[in-house]
């Protein structure tokens, strides 16, 4: 029993509080601990029932020393009952648990129905349902979130996105800049701001919001993206080229970049450089038709001349 206390203690101490972590309760880590409840419970049942169960005890001679022992039916018999109705019964609720880690939706829709005052469930379904790009759902769910936790910046950010894909940019806006408001140092919100504000052709509002951006996190690749993207709208050409160079310096795989670069090459009359972005956007990405078609134009057009 006390090695059973003692396995339970020191493994589940190793995720303890002393390490900060985001999820205080989590039912795996108590998969480890919950050996040494077996032990420990599985000890005692057997201990106490071994004590109290003298009944139907049957003498046995000892052929060898001439001596006689004795056992109990029932000190055997009931734990086996127990260990085997446990057993059954921890089977059927662990398959039942099973249904409910098929999938991300299946499992947060078990915790909103078992909390329904859990705003980080509803959060977290609003979250998947808009990177599946269902956005009324996201928007539903993350409605609630902000409704039972208001000053929740993730909320307000992703609701913004949801907001954003579905063209209610003023909305968006709003929710972004709440986001912004209640965390100033939150970057991903100015990205996004930044993105909605580019939608609305407000392209120097959006490259403002894009540099605070990238003030916050320099290593914002998107960010550059987009920035350079910006540019483009405006004419900026040079500029676009250093925001463009400035994405594939901190991800060399980023095919829309590579391709945007190519275009903005071609504009000033760089063809051998355009040419060679635009190889490597159909080299990281082979089925990118928009690559596909600059390079062949601009093949064309070169054996033309």
């Amino acid at each position: 029993i006390a090695f059973g206390i003692l396995w339970f203690f020191i493994t589940l101490s190793v995720e303890s509080s002393i390490i900060p972590i985001a999820d205080v309760i989590n039912e795996h880590r108590m998969y480890l601990p919950s050996v040494g409840v077996v032990i420990a419970f599985g000890t005692a049942l057997f201990g106490v029932i071994q004590r109290r169960g003298g009944s139907a005890t049957v003498r046995q001679n000892d052929r060898t020393s001439g001596q006689s022992s004795s056992f109990s039916f029932l000190s055997i018999a009931l734990p086996l009952y127990c260990s085997v109705a446990l057993i059954v019964l921890l089977s059927i609720a662990a398959y039942h648990r099973n249904t409910v880690w098929q999938g991300e939706i299946s499992l947060w829709e078990d915790v909103i129905r078992k909390s329904t005052n859990n705003a980080r469930g509803y959060h977290n379904l609003g979250n998947i349902y808009l990177n599946k790009g269902e956005t009324d759902k996201a928007i539903e769910y993350l409605r609630t979130a902000l409704r039972l936790k208001p000053d929740s910046v993730e909320s307000h950010n992703n609701l913004g996105n949801a907001y954003a894909a579905k063209g209610w940019n003023d909305i968006a806006i709003e929710h972004l800049g709440t986001a912004i408001m209640l965390k100033p140092d939150f970057a991903a919100a100015y990205y996004n701001i930044g993105i909605v504000y580019a939608a609305k052709g407000l392209f120097d509002i959006s490259i403002d919001q894009y540099k605070i951006a990238l003030r916050l996190k320099p290593d914002y690749a998107d960010a550059y993206y987009n920035l350079g993207n910006a540019y483009v709208a405006k004419g900026l050409v040079d500029e676009a080229i250093e925001s463009y160079r400035n994405t594939i310096k901190l991800n060399p795989n980023h095919p829309n970049a590579h391709n945007n670069l190519g275009g903005v090459y071609e504009t000033k009359g760089l063809v051998n450089d355009a040419i060679c972005e635009y190889q490597t956007a159909l080299r990281l990405k082979p089925d990118y038709e928009t690559a596909r078609n600059n390079l062949n134009r601009i093949l064309g057009l070169k054996s033309f001349l």
